[in-house]
């Protein structure tokens, strides 16, 4: 029986807007997902820049509050009272944005690289999970958008969900766990 479920950012919770971004916006942005330790990321790209390493926080942390939106900002008024996380590859000026939003205050803990040692699909990602949760893994439901992430969790004994946002994310997590519920 599903207990926690793990959410992806960026593809499942969140989606990109549609943004204008300036040059040097778009070489910040296009780096999202590369380096996933927020210090390497800021000095990365301030060694391409030239600038600061707090001018190129500055303006990721811009680009981050004004990027992204919640996908179904009612979602957990449609789903069972669970334990929820994020488990994101963003950096953590993303968690940072996300933590201030509302929606926060049902997610038990949020789980990015810097967090738990290594990105996904690596198994430290999915092990810091399960230990956070400090459930069996088959009691969490991970869902992404990356079929690669899904197989690294399933292969950890994680349940995975496979979103590709063709439906409402709750309508996809309901009925996934009413089909569980069916085969118990």
């Amino acid at each position: 029986m599903i207990k926690a479920i793990a959410f992806d950012f960026v593809g499942v919770i969140g989606q990109e807007k549609l943004l204008v971004l300036n040059p040097l916006q778009n070489k910040i942005k296009s780096m999202f997902g590369f380096i996933n330790e927020s210090a390497a990321f800021l000095q990365h790209i301030a060694d391409e820049t030239g600038l600061s390493p707090q001018q190129v926080e500055q303006e990721t942390r811009w680009i981050i509050q004004h990027l992204y939106s919640l996908r179904e900002p009612a979602l957990f008024e449609q789903l069972p009272a669970l334990r929820f996380c994020l488990a994101s590859n963003h950096l953590s000026y993303l968690l940072d944005w996300f933590g201030s939003l509302p929606i926060a205050s049902y997610f038990e803990f949020f789980l990015n690289p810097s967090l738990a040692g290594a990105g996904k699909p690596h198994q430290v990602f999915f092990k810091k999970m399960i230990e956070c949760f400090k459930l069996p893994a088959r009691e969490i439901l991970f869902v992404d958008d990356s079929l690669q992430n899904i197989n690294a969790a399933r292969a950890l004994g994680l349940n995975g969900l496979h979103y590709q946002g063709d439906q409402l994310l709750s309508t996809t997590v309901n009925s996934w766990l009413k089909t569980q519920q069916n085969l118990d």
